[in-house]
């Protein structure tokens, strides 16, 4: 989103209407995610998330208590274009070319025996690691960085003059300057591609990527899947062209852990690396969103699409059920047999589908439906707000959505009713702990 957007726009509430497929949204109030910017959801679980407001304000917090923000002031009112995170740490790049870094390290002596302050001052640069963001004195030659990327363990930096600079760990090559030494401070990446201009960065698990402004991509770090889509499983301490597109223009890459996307000029997607989704014990999903806006998923992606072997269209937009129903008869003047006359306009509908679609739930959920359209107001017992919730879906109420969530996250604790069906539990409390 960018904040010249129209608020009242199609485009805008669109937009802004989609952001309810994601369960921490629907957890905000509704004035808050019209003022969502842009936001980055990461950590281990995906339960991370970082929000840049319109008005410039930096937030974190965590999926399972959106009610505790923390402002991170001291990206506040740096105007921040892109958050990109890292194992347990995190860069922010501004409009002017100013990158801050901090861990997101949580102290736990037996998992974290590993990642101790002086391996975070490698990821983090010539700095001493901070659970609050640090600006980085980076020497690059006059250069402005204008994109950054991090993987596990090493960080990109792409600059105006084309260039590529990077630091962190760099036990198989990933930093591209010839060697396995880990990095405190950045270094030009060498190799294939000096005196080349680059266009677009990329950062797998501990591999990196690069196109330049020809449409050549070049690859380095770990190759033990073939990510690197060079036709070997060789690791490359140096950036390597990759032959497979020496006839095809390359315009962006993106990378998992231990795999790699290219996005040609004439829209084809090209893939390489690992492919064992069923066994593999990192979840891995790849998505690419066509010109007219279908997105496709594939990889190991939670239920209801689990494993998707081959690239899938995942309707976002119109998934819903009213939406999808009997859409040629909404506000027909001629299959309609009812009106709803609201500022002296007419809506034209169908009152046995009304009636049909309301026939699911109970007297108490439907009350409780219309209470709220008057009032504004959610007043339910736990089990009616389940109800509720259904109600709220198939009505599209992103507000009403929203308030029974926190509903049921209140309640669940302290007055589940014992009558609830046992049915609907297991759906209730993935939205009260995931």
């Amino acid at each position: 989103m960018t904040t010249t957007e129209d608020l009242g726009s199609v485009e805008r509430l669109h937009k802004i209407s989609s952001l309810d497929k994601w369960l921490v949204f629907c957890q905000m109030s509704e004035e808050f995610v019209h003022n969502i910017h842009s936001f980055i959801i990461y950590g281990e679980t995906g339960n991370e998330v970082i929000v840049v407001t319109k008005d410039d304000v930096v937030f974190h917090m965590n999926g399972n208590n959106i009610t505790e923000m923390t402002e991170l002031c001291e990206l506040s009112a740096k105007d921040v274009i892109k958050i990109s995170a890292g194992f347990k740490y995190l860069c922010a790049l501004t409009s002017e070319g100013e990158v801050y870094t901090w861990s997101n390290h949580q102290t736990d002596p037996v998992q974290d025996v590993a990642y101790a302050d002086d391996n975070y001052i490698i990821m983090l640069g010539d700095s001493d690691s901070s659970p609050h963001p640090i600006k980085l004195s980076l020497d690059l030659n006059n250069e402005n960085i204008v994109d950054i990327e991090c993987g596990l363990h090493h960080t990109l930096a792409l600059t105006d003059a084309g260039r590529v600079y990077a630091w962190g760990y760099n036990d198989i090559g990933q930093l591209g300057n010839g060697n396995t030494i880990n990095q405190y401070k950045p270094i030009k990446v060498v190799g294939g591609l000096t005196g080349c201009r680059v266009i677009s960065i990329a950062c797998g698990g501990n591999h990196s990527l690069a196109v330049t402004d020809t449409g050549s991509v070049f690859g380095w770090g770990l190759n033990g899947n073939g990510q690197l889509g060079l036709g070997h499983t060789i690791k490359q301490s140096l950036p390597v062209r990759i032959q497979y597109f020496n006839d095809l223009k390359v315009t962006k890459v993106a990378a998992g852990k231990c795999h790699t996307m290219f996005l040609s000029n004439e829209g084809n997607v090209y893939t390489c690396g690992c492919n064992d989704i069923v066994s593999h014990i990192d979840s891995t999903i790849s998505a690419a969103v066509t010109a007219n806006g279908v997105l496709y998923v594939w990889g190991e992606c939670r239920q209801p699409f689990g494993d998707l072997l081959t690239p899938t269209a995942i309707n976002l937009s119109n998934d819903h059920p009213v939406l999808n129903s009997m859409s040629d008869a909404f506000d027909n003047t001629i299959s309609s047999n009812f009106q709803f006359v609201i500022d002296g306009q007419p809506i034209h509908v169908i009152k046995e589908y009304l009636i049909i679609r309301c026939k699911k739930y109970s007297y108490e959920a439907f009350k409780a439906f219309l209470r709220y359209l008057y009032t504004n107001d959610v007043f339910v017992a736990p089990d009616i707000a389940v109800e509720l919730l259904g109600l709220a879906d198939t009505y599209a109420e992103t507000d009403l959505k929203r308030k029974c969530i926190q509903l049921l996250r209140t309640g669940h604790d302290y007055f589940w009713p014992k009558s609830l069906s046992m049915l609907l539990y297991p759906f209730v409390a993935s939205l009260c702990h995931s």
